[in-house]
């Protein structure tokens, strides 16, 4: 009777988990037609909510602690890292030279790289005043709660698997280079590349001990130091950086063939 009890229990938690998920990928790709206003850039829309940010086991860096609670209003975010072709075209619009280009040269539908934090939010400025809405870099809060699946998540190590070779363009794949957005399965939102193929700058300003000090609501990071924030791993990097917790720190007007990014707006 006990046994049969927790088979019906497990059945009943296995359909409530299928459930979810179903209607998870149903709502990414609703809201993803809702926003094709935005044709040019596909954006997934994050139900805002709670979760518990950072992380405190055994792979753990010291700035990913302490656990808290994080409870963040709902936004768009990009559903594919920023292109070169959407780059390009932000270039020739404004007058802008490209940066410069890998030993390979430009592939369109690869991410842009060799972008610095100022390069990319010039780069929202522009698609603010050409679509009235306000496009900025995500938070640190905002990218994180995206990557592990916002209301969806399945408590995944990497951005929609723990399995990073599923999700991600990561050194053991990679074959030293970039590659083209959505190769590799999406998120529970239906985000792709989250997990490696380039590193995404984010819009807070670094503190080694902020996760002791934010703010329990949309926090961000607005005190001035020296580091920006780049969250994500790339192609070159190995699994730990790639996790959704992982924080790296870099100087805003570092550039490299590693450093992209993706827009959010609200």
């Amino acid at each position: 009777m006990v046994i049969r009890l927790i088979k019906i229990l497990l059945l009943r938690l296995i359909f409530m988990r299928t459930q979810t998920l179903i209607l998870c990928i149903v709502t990414a790709i609703m809201t993803e037609v809702n926003a094709q206003d935005t044709a040019f850039m596909p954006m997934i829309f994050v139900e805002g909510g709670s979760f518990i940010m950072g992380s405190d086991n055994d792979e753990s860096h010291g700035d990913e602690k302490p656990l808290h609670n994080v409870k963040l209003s709902s936004f768009y975010i990009g559903k594919y890292e920023v292109t070169v072709a959407q780059y390009r075209r932000y270039c020739t619009e404004t007058h802008i030279t490209m940066p410069e280009s890998p030993e390979k040269g430009w592939n369109d539908n690869d991410p842009i790289a060799n972008i610095d934090w100022n390069d990319a939010n010039k780069f929202a400025l522009w698609m603010s005043e050409r679509t009235g809405r306000t496009y900025r870099l995500p938070t640190e809060a905002q990218w994180e709660y995206a990557a592990r699946g916002g209301q969806c998540s399945q408590g995944r190590i990497y951005a929609g698997s723990d399995s990073l070779d599923l999700v991600s363009w990561f050194n053991k794949n990679s074959d030293e280079q970039v590659h083209p957005i959505g190769q590799k399965w999406p998120n529970e939102l239906g985000i792709y590349d989250m997990s490696g193929n380039v590193w995404e700058w984010a819009r807070d300003w670094y503190s080694i001990n902020y996760y002791s000090q934010s703010p329990d609501t949309d926090p961000e990071n607005q005190t001035r130091s020296k580091y920006r924030v780049l969250r994500g791993g790339s192609w070159d990097c190995s699994p730990q950086f790639c996790r959704s917790v992982d924080r790296y720190i870099i100087n805003p007007e570092f550039r490299d063939f590693r450093c992209g990014f993706r827009l959010v707006y609200q």
